[in-house]
């Protein structure tokens, strides 16, 4: 696999407060949305500095904006990979603030796509609290050279592939978190009258005895799977991992779409139906 990299942390740089640069929440429009050919973002360090200070943010400002971030990148067409915090030999209430925020990265309602956890790879098992005596620069806060190999071998590439996995589904009728259909391949109702088909042409289509009863209207695309996201979204994707159709059903993590025995295809959430195909 290659992949570009662009740089655009800044030292010092943090989320709320224009001191080492403009603020993280200010500059991520010029230096991540407005940058060409960006398909992730890994947001990563900013909320360190908001802690390691005389004024430290509490956890909720600080997920508040990682939020913020990953919305804005989403609404981009572009993957958040979110870090965990390093520690930095922080204590009481900056130390509860940085487990918080870690905790939270780590949940399944993050709304990160993906997760570099970096506090995993070069904490201390002993005093978690600390960077690994073998990655500490000297200064509590950076980890050394050997440190950032620990945090690049930590990083997942597989969450870099240009079309995001799919797996298969494992019940009549329903996609369910992570789950789609391939090009060419097709998820019947419970009792085989419908089918739900990611058709060669590049359309997702409904069918009843062959017949289309509904259309994504992406026929002629490039168009490469439907997946059912782990935010709740059902996304027609190209090759190129770039979105096609959704139901704009984000932020229902753990919902799933179902043909029905009556020809409809429907998400669920826990509130009930968030979208269906006959409105």
């Amino acid at each position: 696999m290659t992949v570009g990299v662009l740089n655009q942390g800044i030292s010092g740089n943090n989320f709320f407060t224009d001191s080492s640069g403009q603020a993280g929440l200010t500059r991520f429009d010029r230096d991540v949305l407005q940058q060409a050919g960006v398909k992730w973002v890994v947001i990563s360090d900013d909320a360190i500095n908001n802690l390691n200070t005389d004024t430290p943010s509490t956890a909720l400002q600080l997920i508040g904006a990682l939020q913020q971030l990953t919305q804005r990148a989403h609404g981009a067409n572009i993957k958040a990979i979110c870090s965990t915090l390093t520690p930095f030999g922080a204590t009481g209430s900056i130390e509860a603030a940085r487990q918080a925020v870690n905790a939270f990265v780590l949940s399944s309602t993050s709304g990160c796509d993906a997760v570099l956890d970096q506090a995993q790879a070069v904490s201390d098992p002993a005093s978690p609290a600390a960077l690994l005596p073998a990655y500490n620069s000297g200064d509590d806060l950076h980890p050394n050279d050997a440190g950032l190999q620990a945090i690049a071998i930590a990083m997942d590439l597989s969450a870099l592939a240009a079309l995001p996995p799919i797996r298969t589904p494992s019940a009549c009728g329903q996609l369910g978190p992570v789950q789609g259909l391939a090009r060419g391949q097709k998820l019947s109702s419970c009792d085989n009258r419908f089918s739900l088909n990611m058709q060669a042409d590049g359309d997702l289509t409904i069918t009843q005895a062959s017949a289309a009863i509904w259309s994504a209207g992406t026929s002629g695309s490039a168009a490469a799977e439907v997946r059912m996201q782990e935010n709740g979204d059902l996304v027609v994707f190209d090759s190129n991992g770039v979105m096609l159709w959704e139901s704009d059903t984000s932020g229902n993590r753990s919902a799933y779409a179902y043909l029905q025995d009556d020809g409809n295809l429907a998400v669920y959430a826990s509130s009930g139906t968030i979208w269906a195909s006959n409105r």
